[in-house]
């Protein structure tokens, strides 16, 4: 299973951390773990001290849809919730996630996640289905404005990644346009050139 994700280094982390997530020392060396394939995304904790005390956790894991912004012109975001069984969220923050086949559909003015592979937490597989859809929280009014812009258009919506923020799994989604292979060639021929010319400025220093 390739995971479109990305790696960042891992904060310092207390036992405080560990309480509130309910996350034991077993699960944290599974995310380690998957820190060193490659496979999981993890974010700076970004703390701010109120009172001596430490706010909530922004991020820790974040796992990125790369072929999105490969595959398609992004035109608007927004942030969503996601309906999920407590055993698909101890997946996440694993990193057990894979959202490079996914996307969202519209059905009768609610929104859904349709075939992002969530693997099963260990001793739920038996119960799970991977890639079942799951119902994305927007507001009716984001929906509905979504829906008129969509219909009729080539247009349509992609998660761009999946996260943690405080206690609750986020979506990040997208209005998308599909790029057109020229467009997507283009891209990809900039990236290199960009990539070539860090290479020989790094050589320099």
């Amino acid at each position: 299973m390739d995971f479109t994700s990305n790696c960042l280094p891992l904060a310092n982390w207390t036992n405080r951390f560990f309480d509130k997530f309910n996350l034991g020392k077993t699960a944290f060396a599974d995310i380690r773990a998957k820190l060193a394939a490659g496979n999981a995304a993890f974010g700076e904790k970004k703390i701010k001290k109120r009172q001596g005390h430490l706010s909530d956790i922004i991020w820790l894991v974040k796992i990125f849809n790369r072929k999105a912004r490969h595959k398609y012109q992004i035109l608007e975001k927004v942030e969503s919730g996601i309906v999920l069984t407590g055993a698909e969220i101890k997946s996440i923050r694993a990193g057990r996630v894979d959202l490079s086949e996914s996307f969202a559909r519209v059905k009768e003015d609610e929104v859904f996640l349709v075939n992002a592979h969530i693997l099963p937490w260990k001793g739920s597989e038996k119960f799970s289905d991977a890639r079942r859809q799951r119902k994305l929280l927007l507001h009716r009014r984001q929906i509905l404005n979504w829906q008129g812009k969509i219909a009729g258009k080539n247009l349509t919506l992609v998660p761009l990644s999946i996260y943690i923020k405080g206690n609750l799994a986020k979506v990040e989604l997208a209005l998308a346009k599909s790029k057109a292979k020229f467009d997507r060639r283009a891209a990809l021929k900039k990236q290199t050139i960009n990539r070539d010319i860090e290479r020989e400025l790094k050589e320099q220093d």
